[in-house]
């Protein structure tokens, strides 16, 4: 071979291996394992006194996909510890600075790895250009589990339009990038997303077949007042109110009076338009000087509709003209507290129109006072009735909508709109009582046709087929519904009639917070919402018009014991009009359910004439308002509340982001000092047969690379609960504890406590002191009773209550930790922490004070060819009660070979087995089987499904 061509031929040679490894390194997948759902883990250290942050943004902001979201930081240094699902091969560490110019960027930085390298980098400004993001990338090429990187420096930002410079910012992502495969790591295995569901009853559907809509006297266009009442009805209003021998109602007439004869002579002060309001509280002090004028105008106007006081209506029209100059142009759009909203008084719609509400009420009821004029008239229509609204609805006018409705479907108006699949806030039912009100005092119909036509579509899509508000916060069904109603009764005057619409949908608003109640008559504070009654007080004034309209006796109790209100308050825009007392039924259906478009399971039961309610929660994640606790449980026994939601506070409030929402905050599994992500589980077995009940509930979605699998039982006497987690990589896995009263195993031991974490939301504000313990850990809650005099004598207690005592044990499993302390709301709490690959919580729930139903509790081994877990009760009585879980997937649809367990055998999800002191079996069941056996006692069955003994 002569030289040349064995020079070309090794220069072929070079370029096909140079070509190779080019495809090669092009085929190269490589992942984000840093990703919250690849199991990564973000915090933040800072690390010098002229370093600081805002607690306001959270670290796994810099690691979340989104380079426009940071954790906004100043000075330094700084250091984020990010952590790994497990050891991998990291190739190389990639950082993406944040679009917005004038921040703050990182310059010098150190990566130290876990064997001590320590890898220095200077980084650029780099900023991303819509699709274009530049990736600064160092080279890693280490297995790790983990990494620091310290920020020691900061490149300024470009200067702002006044020349001024910002000393904030961040760094928009730190990606570590693996060739491992983080989709098979992240899989849940032993998980069967179709697995059959065995759900016996429960499932709420209201049968409105019987009812009627009673309608109103239509108040013809035109007519004032016409929002609610005719000036004949409130002349009969009037005498009905000063001759009620209702203390409360007395007091009300005199407030309307009182604040009359206070005002007419007082100058009204506008609050000063170069002072925004909501900037940064949306009950700020120019926020709440809106809202007091506004209410005050409204309040004015009632005293004048029911004395005649032409100083009463001179009054009320001086605010409304005075907001009528304003409003255009004084008043500047801005936005505030919410930070994707704006408005033009207050800082979100939403606000805008609760501030609009009375004012416009305020004008229909003075509308023919001897102090108005024409000019009066097109001054308030037009400047501040019609410019708010049309600026609510996104500065649309209601004309050009209407026109485009006409002319895609001309029957728009009268049409039931259907499902679109997806969530609606509670905001849009103030938005459009705003649009249907206004629209009647200015005769406009486009307006109220246009209020009607969005009311309708908000409630098909908002109320779920279950009857609950689709947002899974009590709190908002019923502030949502209150503006319903000012809707509803406000079209009826006008003959639309929606209360009848989509086969009466709205009466379930109505309806269902009554079978969603405790048995105290209160409700579960889920997601962005607090314990409220939900037949009592501010929240059952609606029961007026409901009971008028749909002629419901059930109603009847709730309507004599609710409050009387002619004037408006916060949310509450319609008057009281039901003074005399109405025949009382008492409540029927009341028993265990499912609200299956939430995916709320409740069991309810009388355990020895103790009401009890439990709720487990395992449906979508709630939109805005969700929380990340999914298979959280709820319990209320022995007359309270015992184990339910935190403390709410303000989302203005740190402590609602670091507190309330996040996972360790509630009674459900968390996964390394992380909350879960939002998702949708599953309900896999419910079954209320009497004494005993079960629920089951899976989630494979919540947390990355974890599946979660609760059963709760119920018993005579106790509650057990197995709530198991399972995954391909080790994690720390954490189940809190948390009932009402004083821990035994807290008391004297507040020297000892210092916080789970310096970062971690939720685990930062609990302070704990940790106990190793491999075997079985009891601990009691108890409290003592508070009156309702006690309760109002003392800010700090927030309700009156019976006494309670909550015996729990946990039962044994090596390795097990116990961080035993108190909350930011002063709770005792147990954070219950294992560290592995998969593990079972196996906790008997005992909530009664009078008798301890529980000796002693203990896991049994259950062998076959699917995993299991056994729990052996021994009770007080002398018996002993077996209850069987089994992790089957049920492939194909059926369960696979039965499992041996204490005496018996079983292929069932779920089996019970009740014996008595001499050990024989008082009952029986299986939930998710084909058969059951303990002894003699037999159950089949020849498909899959529910069975117990007689």
């Amino acid at each position: 071979m002569s030289m040349t061509k064995a020079v070309s031929l090794l220069l072929t040679i070079v370029l096909l291996v140079a070509a190779t490894a080019t495809r090669a390194a092009a085929q190269e997948k490589l992942t984000n394992a840093a990703l919250l759902k690849n199991g990564g883990t973000i915090t933040h250290e800072k690390l010098g006194p002229d370093a600081g942050n805002d607690a306001k943004s959270s670290p796994e902001a810099s690691a979340d996909g989104n380079m426009r979201s940071r954790h906004v930081i100043w000075g330094a240094p700084h250091a984020f510890h990010i952590e790994l699902v497990q050891k991998m091969p990291v190739k190389e560490v990639n950082f993406v600075c944040t679009n917005y110019n004038n921040e703050i960027s990182p310059k010098d930085i150190v990566i130290i790895l876990p064997d001590g390298t320590e890898i220095q980098h200077q980084l650029e400004v780099l900023r991303p250009k819509g699709r274009d993001v530049p990736r600064q990338t160092v080279a890693i090429g280490k297995e790790i589990d983990r990494l620091t990187v310290k920020i020691l420096s900061n490149h300024q930002g470009a200067p702002k339009p006044d020349g001024k410079f910002v000393n904030w910012g961040g760094i928009g992502e730190i990606e570590v990038m693996t060739t491992a495969d983080m989709q098979k790591i992240m899989d849940v295995q032993q998980y069967n997303a179709d697995m059959p569901s065995y759900i016996e009853g429960g499932r709420v559907r209201s049968d409105y077949a019987d009812v009627k809509v009673t309608m109103p006297e239509v108040i013809p266009m035109g007519t004032y007042p016409g929002i609610f009442l005719t000036k004949a009805e409130f002349d009969a209003l009037h005498e009905k109110i000063k001759n009620s021998k209702d203390e409360q109602t007395q007091q009300m007439y005199k407030a309307i009076l009182g604040a009359a004869e206070e005002w007419k002579d007082k100058k009204v002060e506008f609050p000063d338009p170069n002072v925004p309001a909501q900037l940064k509280d949306r009950n700020d002090a120019p926020a709440q000087a809106h809202d007091n004028l506004s209410k005050t105008a409204g309040r004015i106007a009632y005293a004048y509709i029911l004395t005649g006081n032409e100083a009463y209506a001179a009054k009320v029209r001086e605010i409304l003209v005075g907001y009528a100059k304003l409003y255009p142009n004084d008043y500047k759009e801005h936005k505030g507290v919410n930070g994707s909203d704006t408005s033009k008084v207050m800082a979100q719609r939403l606000s805008e129109a609760m501030w609009l509400l009375p004012l416009i009420q305020a004008y229909d009821i003075i509308h023919d006072a001897d102090c108005m004029t024409e000019a009066d008239h097109k001054l308030i229509q037009e400047d501040l009735i019609r410019t708010a609204i049309t600026f609510i609805n996104s500065k649309r006018p209601a004309a050009s909508e209407v026109a485009a409705l006409d002319k895609s479907n001309p029957e728009w108006r009268t049409a039931t709109p259907t499902k679109a699949g997806r969530g609606v806030g509670n905001w849009l039912l103030f938005y459009y009582a705003a649009f249907i009100h206004g629209g009647i005092v200015m005769q406009d119909q486009d307006w109220i046709d246009l209020g009607a036509h969005k009311l309708k579509q908000t409630l098909v899509n908002g109320i779920g087929e279950d009857g609950m508000w689709g947002e899974g916060a009590i709190g908002y069904h019923l502030f949502g519904r209150h503006a319903m109603t000012a809707s509803l009764e406000a079209l009826a005057r006008k003959g639309i009639d929606v209360y009848s619409l989509d086969n009466f949908r709205p009466k379930n608003l109505w309806d269902s917070p009554l079978k969603y109640a405790y048995p105290d008559g209160t409700s579960p504070g889920i997601n962005d919402s607090g314990r409220s009654p939900v037949a009592s007080g501010w929240q059952s004034m609606s029961y007026d018009f409901a009971y008028l309209r749909y002629n419901d006796a059930n109603y009847g109790g709730i309507v004599n014991t609710s409050p009387t209100q002619l004037f408006q308050s916060s949310a509450h825009y319609f008057p009281s009009v039901i003074y005399e007392k109405q025949p009382v039924k008492p409540l029927e259906g009341l028993g265990s359910v499912i609200f299956d478009s939430l995916g709320y399971a409740i069991m309810r039961g009388n355990d020895g004439g103790d009401q009890t309610f439990l709720l487990l929660k395992y449906g979508p994640h709630g939109g805005v308002h969700g929380h990340p606790d999914k298979l959280n449980l709820i319990l209320f026994a022995d007359g309270d509340e015992l184990a339910g939601e935190p403390q709410g506070y303000r989302y203005e409030d740190r402590r609602h982001s670091e507190w309330t929402r996040p996972t360790v905050a509630h009674w459900t599994i968390g996964v390394d000092q992380k909350s879960q992500l939002p998702s949708t589980g599953r309900m896999v077995a419910y079954q209320d047969a009497g004494d005993i009940k079960v629920m089951r509930g899976q989630s494979a979605g919540s947390i990355p690379g974890v599946g979660l699998d609760r059963t709760v039982v119920q018993m005579p006497g106790y509650f057990l609960d197995v709530f198991h987690a399972w995954g391909q990589a080790k994690r720390t896995i954490d189940l809190p504890l948390g009932f009402r009263g004083n821990l035994d195993a807290l008391q004297g031991k507040d020297d000892q406590l210092k916080p789970m974490s310096d970062s971690a939301p939720g685990y930062k504000h609990i302070r704990a002191f940790e106990v190793k313990q491999d075997g079985t850990w009891t601990g009691t809650w108890q409290r003592e009773a508070v009156s309702a005099e006690e309760a109002s004598e003392n800010e700090d207690v927030r309700r009156a209550h019976p006494a309670n005592k909550v015996t729990v044990m946990v039962l044994a499993e090596p390795g097990t930790s116990f961080f035993i302390g108190k909350t930011v709301d002063e709770r005792d709490r147990v954070v219950v922490r294992r560290i592995g690959k998969e593990t079972t919580f196996a906790t008997v729930i005992d909530p009664y004070k009078a008798t301890d139903a529980v000796k002693s509790a203990e896991a049994i081994k259950v062998d076959g060819p699917v995993g299991g877990y056994g729990v052996k009760i021994s009770r007080a009585d002398g018996g002993t009660d077996l209850v069987i879980v089994r992790y089957d997937t049920q492939e194909g649809g059926r369960p696979a070979e039965a499992s041996k367990f204490d005496g018996g055998s079983t292929d069932a999800l779920v089996t019970v087995v009740r014996l008595d002191k001499d050990g024989k079996v008082l009952r029986m069941g299986m939930v998710g089987g084909t058969e059951a056996s303990y002894g003699q006692t037999k159950l089949t069955s020849a498909e899959p499904g529910i069975a117990w003994t007689k």
